[in-house]
């Protein structure tokens, strides 16, 4: 009896150890678990993230980024930063601005994306390239910790090299949700019309000043051997005044490079002299097509001048620091030529005048330099780059000479008279090309006008070289049209 009893004692005991070990080994298990748990969830949370390139981009909070990017916290005090514009993104696609300081501009560069990665190629008007071709680039972005990275393997751009990188780590989110008054869109929209046409006449920084945001006197600049003038105000104190009037954006994209300023080795603005003349907007109406875009309809007119012009506008809106600003802005002009308009015979007079002064600067080289002394044109020879051809490339879109020559002639005359048969043309990025030398500047003296019917005329004139004696007569033919209410030569035959 004893001995049984002593076994029965055995058996409780090791069931109670077996008991014991089983729920030793259950809470180790479950130590085991959590520890593991938490070092994963610690990884996912902490201050390093985990690396995100092989992570589906889904996984990814999209709208984080839209918006502006640039490489450095400071870029609002930077004179002109690097920017990289996120316009769309979807799971497989991004869209894109670039711009690179003093540089170019890529517009609406649309990449297919794959694990946050993709290669895209982008060509641009705005950036001379190096080689005389179509301006472009070639690389890759990747979407990575928060983080933009874009590489570029190939450009021809002038001044983008090739195997360059380039980190966008800080975004700026424009406040497009505010909401603005009628009154307040208005305002903004007439502001950015007024300095528009200030810029074209070279009186942009008057206007700043004149406006109280910016300490511009222009007895204080200083011309370089090169033409350029050089202010004594700092670039960065013209962009904070513009981003009254302007996204950073649109001031990066329309009012650097374009309005031909730029910035000097110790941070002055620097500027091309000369312009056309000013040209006064009156805004009609507008109307809201969303929260941030807008169409308008507007008349403008040169100063002196008595034809008006039909503007179509479609604009975006912004939010910048509290106040409503242009974040961009496209125009349409309604050009017409009506044939029946009546003009005087001192306007038919005045019109073949300046006709024959053209032609005559055309024939010795000059024609560029006599537009920008008509303030229509704003050309300075000495930003051309001659090519190993001998072509000439003007630092002056073809589409800016032509709207300056529209002021003087119809559009067929143009097409037929002063493009190719004066050795213009128009680069692959739009630049206008020239041959370079001409023949002696010619004279001309109208004498008298006849008037065949409305639109038909017939002249006779004496012209004379300069430093020549010898005056030839001649019998010209020419036909008028109205081009934007304004008489010009339709066509004209000596």
């Amino acid at each position: 009896m004893e001995k049984f009893k002593d076994e029965r004692g055995e058996v409780k005991l090791i069931t109670l150890i077996t008991i014991i070990l089983v729920i030793t080994l259950i809470l180790f298990a479950y130590v085991a678990y959590n520890f593991f748990q938490k070092k994963e969830t610690k990884g996912l949370n902490s201050n390093n993230p985990i690396n995100l390139k092989n992570t589906n981009i889904e996984t990814i909070n999209l709208n984080s980024y839209l918006g502006e990017w640039y490489e450095s916290e400071q870029h609002f005090s930077d004179t002109n930063p690097n920017n990289l514009s996120v316009k769309e993104i979807n799971n497989n696609q991004i869209i894109f601005d670039l711009y690179i300081t003093r540089t170019a501009n890529f517009d609406d560069v649309s990449v297919s994306i794959n694990n946050n990665k993709g290669t895209f190629e982008a060509i641009t008007e705005n950036g001379p390239s190096a080689d005389g071709n179509t301006s472009k680039i070639t690389g890759n972005i990747e979407l990575e910790n928060n983080t933009i990275k874009l590489t570029i393997d190939k450009s021809n751009v002038l001044y983008l090299n090739s195997n360059s990188e380039y980190v966008f780590k800080y975004k700026v989110t424009k406040e497009l949700g505010k909401t603005f008054s009628d009154e307040q869109v208005k305002n903004s929209l007439a502001d950015y019309l007024e300095l528009k046409a200030h810029a074209n006449c070279d009186a942009l920084l008057e206007k700043l000043t004149e406006k109280r945001v910016l300490n511009y006197n222009s007895s204080n600049n200083k011309m370089q051997n090169d033409g350029t003038v050089v202010t004594s105000i700092k670039f960065s104190d013209y962009k904070k005044a513009m981003l009254n009037y302007v996204s950073e954006s649109e001031f990066e994209k329309n009012w650097t490079t374009k309005q031909y300023f730029s910035e000097s080795s110790n941070g002055y603005l620097t500027k091309a002299q000369g312009g056309g003349g000013l040209r006064v907007y009156t805004i009609k109406n507008i109307s809201k097509v969303n929260a941030t875009n807008y169409t308008a309809k507007a008349t403008s007119v040169v100063e002196d001048n008595e034809y008006l012009e039909e503007n179509d506008l479609s604009f975006v809106i912004a939010s910048y620091n509290g106040k409503c600003v242009i974040d961009s802005l496209e125009e349409k002009t309604e050009q017409s030529s009506n044939q029946s308009e009546i003009f005087s015979d001192e306007q038919v007079k005045k019109a073949l005048s300046d006709y024959l002064e053209l032609k005559a600067h055309a024939n010795c080289d000059a024609l560029l330099e006599k537009l920008t002394e008509k303030r229509v044109l704003n050309y300075n020879s000495s930003n051309n780059k001659m090519q190993n051809d001998g072509t000439v490339v003007t630092s002056i879109k073809f589409s800016d000479y032509k709207k300056a020559m529209l002021n003087y002639v119809s559009e067929s005359e143009f097409e037929k008279n002063w493009t190719t048969k004066q050795y213009f043309s128009e680069s692959s990025n739009g630049y206008l090309t020239k041959a370079q030398g001409g023949g002696g500047l010619r004279v001309y003296t109208i004498k008298n006008i006849s008037k065949v019917n409305a639109t038909n005329y017939t002249a006779k004139a004496t012209s004379v070289v300069e430093d020549n004696e010898y005056f030839e007569e001649n019998n010209l033919t020419f036909a008028i049209a109205s081009y934007n209410g304004k008489c010009v030569i339709d066509s004209c035959n000596e």
